[in-house]
């Protein structure tokens, strides 16, 4: 059969009891094969030499189908032969993909190639997050890996929605740079969704702002004040254990400022917005007393760009106090050897946010909030997006959680000079937020 190979031909032709061909009249060579199922699939048919080969052109789209065909052709005038480079990549697992050099990649593996375009510590993060969040599909050729793969393993993730985008993110990153580089034909993966973030209708760790609402800050920081009253307590428990045998008793934090780390930081995270993983690296050497600044260096900041911020009196007092009781090199040092501050502080977290009676809320929320507040105070955009250390301006739009701040944002991106109008601005920032005004 010969037709011009459509969009609708391709949708209005019907199977028939056994397998045809389409042949297409504008590009010779090209066919549409419909199966008996009615699944339809585009190929190019040419000879090199004296044998007559047929191979697979993967697109979703008869017209995408006949521009890949039609370089595929190409190729087969210079002598080439693309049924052979096919087979070649259809031995390419998702394993072989990560751990193996390539010459596509300029003779690096994966996780080094993506070091050469993002941080050491992001490369490594991505590599073993798709190996620990897809071994199913390590062993098995990466052509072969199709979206309903992807949808059957969604459903492990029904009611973890965030953490199932963010490692479907990083496996769709990996196909796409697998394909733009050559190394497989095309990308399996291309046009897969991520999860849609359901919302159950009163359940506050769904439907609530992802920022530190004016009540819910007392009650945190009463849950701090029993933290620390706590922490002393046992201290003394401790130092009486301590005089009973006769041993040297620790420092009495009855008569320091601070308990631990924890008020500090908190103080901080609020007040200067930094990331967790910045508050962990934050040394002393960062903070300028003298001119109340404190700086993210580039190697640890997320866009790698060097950024101060101005240092409030309140957090410039606190840093003042907890220098002179923590003067080492690191402004919030492990507090013990061996012993993982990210994991401390997300125990302690969850154990201030379930005393505070705070639900739905991560310590990330901590830079939303501080994000909300410097725009509440009048600040724009763009000064939120250099406090806040972004490179993108949408980015920071995202960390607005109220209409009018996500107004207030559209008027600023349109000073700025970052979206094209006014008005488009205004009409995505209320979809976004689903006002029907």
């Amino acid at each position: 059969m010969k037709a011009k190979i459509t969009t609708r031909l391709a949708t209005s032709i019907k199977p028939k009891k056994t397998r045809f061909d389409v042949y297409d009249l504008d590009l010779a060579g090209f066919l549409m094969r419909v199966e008996v199922s009615g699944r339809k699939g585009y190929y190019i048919k040419y000879r090199i030499g004296r044998r007559q080969r047929m191979t697979k052109i993967d697109a979703r789209t008869p017209e995408q189908a006949r521009r890949k065909a039609l370089k595929e052709l190409c190729r087969v005038s210079d002598g080439e032969d693309p049924a052979l480079d096919r087979n070649r990549m259809q031995g390419i697992t998702l394993r072989h993909f990560l751990d193996m050099p390539h010459e596509a990649l300029g003779g690096k593996t994966y996780e080094d190639w993506l070091f050469t375009t993002e941080k050491k510590k992001s490369a490594v993060y991505t590599v073993d997050r798709i190996r620990r969040a897809f071994p199913c599909f390590l062993d098995r050729p990466m052509i072969d890996i199709a979206p309903q793969d992807i949808e059957r393993w969604k459903k492990g993730y029904a009611d973890r929605e965030a953490s199932g985008n963010r490692h479907l993110f990083y496996l769709r990153s990996a196909f796409r740079n697998a394909a733009r580089k050559g190394i497989i034909p095309a990308n399996p993966l291309h046009g897969v969704e991520m999860l849609a973030v359901r919302t159950k209708d009163g359940d506050p760790e769904k439907n609530r702002s992802q920022y530190l609402l004016s009540e819910e800050e007392p009650r945190l920081w009463r849950a701090v004040d029993e933290y620390e009253e706590r922490r002393r307590a046992a201290r003394d428990s401790r130092n009486a254990t301590l005089r009973t045998h006769g041993l040297a008793e620790l420092p009495d934090l009855r008569q320091a400022e601070y308990a631990d780390f924890v008020r500090p930081l908190l103080i901080v995270a609020l007040n200067c917005g930094l990331r967790r993983g910045e508050l962990i690296a934050l040394k002393w050497s960062d903070i300028n007393f003298r001119e109340r600044l404190l700086t993210v260096r580039p190697l640890v900041a997320k866009s790698s760009e060097r950024r101060t911020i101005p240092l409030n009196d309140v957090v410039f007092e606190c840093l003042t106090r907890w220098r002179e009781q923590c003067p080492g090199e690191l402004v919030f040092p492990p507090p013990a050897r061996g012993v993982q501050l990210v994991s401390v502080i997300r125990r302690v977290w969850a154990e201030l946010t379930r005393a505070a009676q705070i639900r739905g809320l991560v310590f990330h929320s901590l830079r939303h909030t501080f994000a909300t507040h410097i725009l509440q105070g009048g600040a724009d955009l763009e000064t939120a997006r250099r406090l806040l250390g972004h490179s993108d301006i949408k980015t920071t739009s995202g960390y607005l959680d109220t209409e009018p701040l996500r107004e207030q944002a559209a008027v600023a991106s349109l000073a700025q000079g970052n979206v094209l109008s006014f008005e488009k601005a205004l009409r995505k920032a209320r979809a976004k937020h689903g006002s029907k005004r």
